[in-house]
Parts: structure tokens; C-alpha cells; sequence
């Protein structure tokens, strides 16, 4: 008989599992021809970074949705690193991605990421509703929020978080350090 998993691995989706932001600044280049890097956006607010009102980046964000199949992953390892955590852990991806349902699970399944769950929220603070051992988060005010309100959260570095780097929120610099932290707390 197969082991009840209680330990819930609760993933975000943009940023963390989807490089959605950089297929995004291609449709922003393609545009207005403001041409930006992930590296060159330092602020989670993308609106101080491309001087652009939010809904035209979230136009730009949609647009990346509509054609998933050209938006990589975060890691390579991904697939595999998740493949392993499962065999401890559900893992639910938790996002407030303005993807669409049908969008984040053809990507889900055409990059072989595994999940028990897809939870769908309105607005990021909407996942401090949901139930779960820890978060993987690159959003930092959110990341804050969380472990304000009792969770465990993990950062995942990414140019526009490096500055909460040493502010007491777990900090991984790529998924094999991610994967690690998780299994020392499986342990």
C-alpha cells in the first residue's frame, strides 16, 4: 500500500517554474522596441523597470500565455528535481499567472512537471489562504507576507529579489540548492 504524503510543496508558476518574464520582454521588444534582459529588471513591480503602465505589461504577460509552448523553464532540472520531491511531498503549483488554466497545464505537461494540484488564485496574497509545508516564491513582498504570517517560504533568486536576499526568508540561488533545503526538511 502506497505512503500518504502530508508534506504539501506549494510552487509558484511565473518566475519560478516559467521563464514567462522573458518571453514577456519579447513581446514588450517587439512593440516599443524597449529592449530589456530578466537580468536588467531589478524590481518585482515591472512597471519602475519599463517605464510602462502594468496593463500593458500584463497584455505582454497574456500574449506569453497564448503561446506557452515557447515559454522554457526557470531550470532544466525542474522535471526531474520535482519527480524526486513528489516521492516526499505533493506538490501544488499556486499562482496568480494571468495564464489561463488550459495554458499553464499544457505547459505543465509539455515541460513534464509533475503536481498533485493546480490552485489558481486571483491575487498573489490569496495564497496566504492556502495550505501548505512550504512556498517557493521569487515574488519578495509576497515571500514577506508569508513568513509574516507563520509559513515557511523559500526565494528563489531571481534579479528582481536579490536585495531580500539576508532579510531572514530562506534564500536559494537555483533549484538544486531549492531541492536540497526541501529535503533537509523532509529529513
Amino acid at each position: 500500500m502506497a505512503k500518504e504524503l502530508n508534506y504539501i510543496t506549494a510552487c509558484d508558476l511565473d518566475g519560478v517554474l516559467a521563464d514567462s518574464v522573458k518571453r514577456m520582454l519579447r513581446h514588450i521588444e517587439e512593440e516599443t522596441a524597449i529592449k530589456k534582459t530578466n537580468d536588467d529588471i531589478k524590481h518585482y513591480d515591472l512597471t519602475i523597470d519599463l517605464s510602462l503602465p502594468r496593463d500593458y505589461i500584463i497584455r505582454a504577460f497574456r500574449k506569453a500565455w497564448k503561446e506557452y509552448e515557447k515559454i522554457e523553464p526557470v531550470d532544466p532540472n525542474i522535471p526531474y528535481i520535482l519527480n524526486k520531491l513528489r516521492e516526499k511531498s505533493k506538490i501544488y503549483i499556486v499562482t496568480s499567472s494571468v495564464g489561463a488554466d488550459k495554458e499553464i497545464i499544457g505547459w505543465l505537461k509539455k515541460n513534464n512537471i509533475v503536481y498533485d494540484r493546480l490552485v489558481h488564485v486571483k491575487k498573489d496574497n490569496d495564497k496566504l489562504n492556502v495550505e501548505a509545508d512550504v512556498f517557493i516564491e521569487d515574488n519578495p513582498h509576497l515571500a514577506m507576507e508569508l513568513k509574516k504570517a507563520g509559513k515557511f517560504v523559500i526565494l528563489l533568486k531571481q534579479p528582481w529579489n536579490i536585495e531580500f536576499r539576508n532579510n531572514g526568508i530562506a534564500f536559494a540561488m537555483n533549484w538544486n540548492e531549492l531541492f536540497s533545503m526541501i529535503n533537509e526538511r523532509l529529513s
